[in-house]
């Protein structure tokens, strides 16, 4: 590896999904979510708008659902993967 490179890895977690989500096929989406674990089960719903200017669902947010190339609509209780921003070991 060069010394430059920085390798990253980051940890997914599968959670059910609360509500529907919209996307247009062809391309890898990530929307901002809020990961929550109830027993024992994790959950993740978006955070709100997600366009670029809207800072409150950003701050709110605390992973990124990521949305694949091949799926459009997202219904509710689907299993989705999530990348949270930071990892509690609780």
């Amino acid at each position: 590896m060069d010394s430059l490179e920085i390798q990253y890895q980051h940890q997914s977690i599968k959670a059910t999904l609360v509500g529907a989500l919209r996307k247009k096929r062809g391309r890898v989406e990530y929307k901002r979510g809020i990961l929550f674990k109830k027993e024992d089960k994790y959950y993740v719903k978006a955070s709100g708008l997600q366009g670029s200017n809207i800072l409150s669902s950003l701050a709110i947010a605390n992973c990124y659902i990521k949305l694949g190339m091949d799926i459009e609509n997202i219904k509710e209780s689907e299993i989705v993967t999530t990348i949270p921003f930071e990892v509690s070991h609780e």
